[in-house]
């Protein structure tokens, strides 16, 4: 344990990586403290938490049993799944920050970019686990799998809420405030993107048939 510290003393990425999370998961409210005052934690630790977040989702959602809905299809497209997992995320980080900065929130984006990212290391530590317990267990079982399933995303849930109180110095009345104005915010430029996107494939396909009768009387 002491040639441990003296590495991560050392190293600390790897120090942010390791004890950083342990202590974020075991003492959540004093690990927000700390990553905002850069004791712990770490703009690059927090890059890579998200990366490795976003794999665990994906090749745990194929590697699951198929008897607890997991697994890819033919018809499966990998890149919806990708933007799927990333766009509400991204845009939930962007519109809590955005909402705070409206609503007296302390956090700096910077703040609140790493603190999400550490929020996510029980899901990337214990999905996996969840994964190949799947395949231990069979279709009667399946209230210990959605049980377990619960217990990780909600204690994430759990993560987030203190992570956002925290960061802003938010009361639990401004905290819950955030949260749904952000998921309001969220929806709401997801709705803009696909009403943007249909409107531009409507145009696109516009100018294609006006191309093709404007070619077809000059030239014909």
């Amino acid at each position: 344990a002491e040639r441990f510290a003296r590495t991560c003393k050392k190293r600390p990425l790897l120090k942010a990586l390791t004890a950083d999370i342990a202590y974020f998961l075991r003492h959540p409210i004093d690990g927000v403290y700390y990553i905002k005052t850069g004791v712990r934690g770490s703009v690059t630790a927090a890059s890579i938490l998200y990366v490795v977040a976003l794999a665990v989702y994906m090749i745990c959602r194929g590697l699951t049993s198929f008897v607890f809905g997991g697994g890819y299809s033919s018809r499966s497209n990998p890149v919806a799944i990708l933007l799927i997992a990333v766009v509400p995320s991204a845009l939930f980080v962007v519109g809590s920050y955005l909402i705070s900065s409206i609503n007296d929130g302390k956090g700096t984006f910077r703040q609140v970019y790493t603190v999400f990212a550490y929020c996510l290391s029980l899901f990337i530590i214990c999905w996996p686990l969840l994964t190949l317990l799947s395949h231990a267990l069979t279709l009667t079982e399946i209230f210990i799998y959605q049980l377990l399933s619960f217990l990780i995303l909600g204690y994430t849930a759990v993560l987030i809420f203190i992570g956002i109180k925290e960061a802003h110095i938010y009361n639990l009345k401004k905290t819950l405030a955030n949260i749904l104005l952000t998921l309001f915010f969220a929806i709401v430029a997801i709705l803009a993107v696909i009403i943007l996107f249909i409107l531009w494939r409507e145009l696109v396909s516009f100018a294609g048939e006006l191309f093709e009768e404007v070619r077809y009387r000059v030239f014909s």
